[in-house]
């Protein structure tokens, strides 16, 4: 370990010892080289390629070629590690993988270390990206890593900080799963609603929609609803923002269960008073308008009175008979968004405005049928969020024992 504000080595635990990646006794550093292209291939010949840490995949690797003519290889159980923007991402080879200059292997002698690195440089990733090189492209060099300095703990004690962090692993993992199922489960439930309703058994085709059931109405999103821009430039400029004030909404606060309140830019009141026509209201929907333009969302309680930015677009429902919290289910259906990207323009990059958004067609069936699709969707959607929420405490907890295990400030007895 390196003291960041000394950059000497720190004191390591009683009972621990202190050794560079560089020592060869212990550990054997491969660092990736790129084949020639012309031995890539997406058939399952030769050995999976990894060409940097896009394809490392959140538990294990996820190759997308192979490549027939290796020029560097991880083993199996080698400490994978990314030595090029961004750096410091690791993983665990869970076979055998030829790797590319984006990556580096570690190759402890002691199979059974490997499973303490991956977690070491987890907790020390600051410290590699610290010691990368370059101002525009960071990269770290192999003398870097052989200059890296690990604290090893005596065999017994390694294996239970081991078994601890494996077992919050396997939670996190677990909570995943249940959250992804629940979401393949949201996606299936919204298309059958969103296609079929609730009890239909006369269905009509519509030229621009498709087959809808009899009795659902097809409108222009204009119609129903007041579609705005937020303030551009003119109206609103970085150096207007403040330390404390009112919340902007930006494209990087939509998240798929909600706003994100973090990072948010803020407004002094009298500009939050001047811009009172782009002051959001609960169950307003704000939309991206460049990029990913099919995402969007619900303006809860919590939001109302923010204000949004010029990268979106609000969409404020103006109708008796449409109901925000089923438009907000309504634009999260695939149906939907797929309409939306359809009608966006630019070439390199989407974009929206409010002419285009108010001419996209809607389905929307009467208001106790909306009331009982929303109670459905929403009910999965609570079921989502908690699930995210007992993920983020397994990962908090883990963040916490690996600051405690690995610098040695907790130590786990041993019999």
């Amino acid at each position: 370990m390196i003291d960041p504000k000394t950059d000497e080595m720190e004191k390591v635990p009683e009972g621990w010892t202190q050794a560079t990646l560089g020592n060869r006794a212990l550990f054997e550093l491969i660092m990736g080289q790129s084949p020639s292209s012309e031995t890539y291939t997406t058939k399952k010949i030769g050995l999976p390629f990894l060409q940097g840490n896009a394809d490392f995949g959140v538990i294990h690797p996820h190759p997308k070629t192979y490549c027939t003519e290796p020029l560097k290889v991880a083993e199996k159980d080698d400490v994978l590690i990314s030595v090029r923007a961004p750096v410091g991402e690791v993983n665990i080879a869970t076979e055998r993988y030829c790797i590319g200059r984006g990556l580096g292997a570690i190759r402890p002698n002691n199979k059974h270390d490997s499973k303490f690195l991956y977690y070491y440089f987890n907790h020390y990733r600051h410290d590699l990206e610290r010691i990368s090189a370059g101002s525009t492209f960071k990269a770290i060099t192999k003398d870097d890593l052989e200059k890296f300095s690990v604290a090893l703990p005596p065999s017994e004690e390694k294996q239970k900080i081991i078994s601890i962090l494996t077992t919050v692993d396997d939670a996190i993992q677990r909570s995943r799963q249940v959250a992804a199922e629940t979401e393949r489960l949201k996606a299936g439930v919204m298309h059958e609603l969103m296609t079929k309703g609730i009890g239909h058994t006369e269905f009509r085709e519509d030229p621009d929609v498709g087959r809808i059931p009899d009795g659902w109405e097809v409108k222009q999103l204009g119609e129903v609803c007041s579609v705005k821009t937020g303030p551009f430039g003119a109206q609103l400029h970085m150096s207007d923002y403040v330390a404390k004030g009112t919340p902007i909404i930006t494209v990087e606060h939509l998240g798929d269960l909600g706003i994100i309140h973090e990072n948010l830019p803020l407004v002094s009141d009298s500009d939050k008073n001047r811009l009172k026509e782009y002051h959001l209201k609960e169950g307003d929907i704000v939309f991206s308008r460049v990029g990913s333009v099919d995402r969007s969302c619900y303006i809860s309680k919590k939001e109302s009175g923010w204000l949004f930015s010029c990268r979106l677009l609000r969409v404020r429902s103006t109708a008796d008979e449409l109901l925000p919290e089923f438009l907000n289910h309504y634009f999260r259906f695939e149906g939907f968004k797929h309409r939306i990207r359809s009608a966006s323009v630019g070439g390199t990059m989407a974009n929206l405005n409010t002419t285009i958004m108010s001419q996209i067609k809607i389905i929307f069936p009467t208001v106790p049928e909306q009331q009982q699709i929303t109670s459905i969707l929403s009910t999965i959607d609570r079921k989502l969020t908690l699930q995210h929420q007992r993920t983020a405490h397994y990962e908090k907890l883990k963040q916490g024992l690996m600051n405690d295990l690995l610098t040695g400030e907790r130590r786990e007895k041993v019999a």
